[in-house]
C-alpha cells in the first residue's frame, strides 16, 4: 500500500483474499470427496461478475452463479408451496481465466504465512 492506494484497490484485494482463500478450501474438500470441474455459489457476493471471474481462475474450476441468488430462500420459498421455476432458470458461467494466476496463490499463500500470529 502506498499514497495512491485507494478504495477499488483495497475492494479488489478484499475479494482477491475471498477468492484465493475459498480456493484453498476447494482444495482441501478435493482432497477428502471428489469434486467436479464446475462448483455453484450463490448468495450476496455471487452478485459480483468479478469475484465470480476471480474464484474460477484462483480455483481452475467453472464457477457457475444461478440467476436467483438466494438459494436458500428460493428453497424455502418452493417448500411453502410456491412454484419458483421461473426464477431459478438460466445460470451464469464463469471459465478460469488467469485473472489470478498460481503464482499469485503462491504470493498470497506466503503472505497468509506471514501473517500468522502477528498479533498476540
Amino acid at each position: 500500500m502506498d499514497h495512491a492506494t485507494d478504495r477499488r484497490d483495497l475492494v479488489r484485494a478484499i475479494l482477491e483474499g475471498i477468492a484465493m482463500t475459498t480456493a484453498i478450501l476447494l482444495d482441501e474438500a478435493a482432497r477428502l470427496i471428489p469434486l467436479g470441474q464446475s462448483v455453484s455459489i450463490d448468495g450476496g457476493l455471487s452478485q459480483s461478475k468479478s469475484f465470480a471471474r476471480m474464484l474460477a481462475s484462483a480455483s481452475n474450476r467453472t464457477i457457475v452463479v444461478p440467476r436467483m441468488h438466494e438459494l436458500t430462500a428460493a428453497g424455502l420459498a418452493g417448500l411453502c408451496g410456491l412454484d419458483m421455476s421461473r426464477t431459478l432458470h438460466g445460470p451464469l458461467s464463469f471459465e478460469p481465466g488467469g485473472m489470478l494466476t498460481p503464482a499469485d496463490r503462491v504470493t498470497f499463500e506466503d503472505a497468509l504465512g506471514r501473517a500468522r500470529g502477528w498479533r498476540r
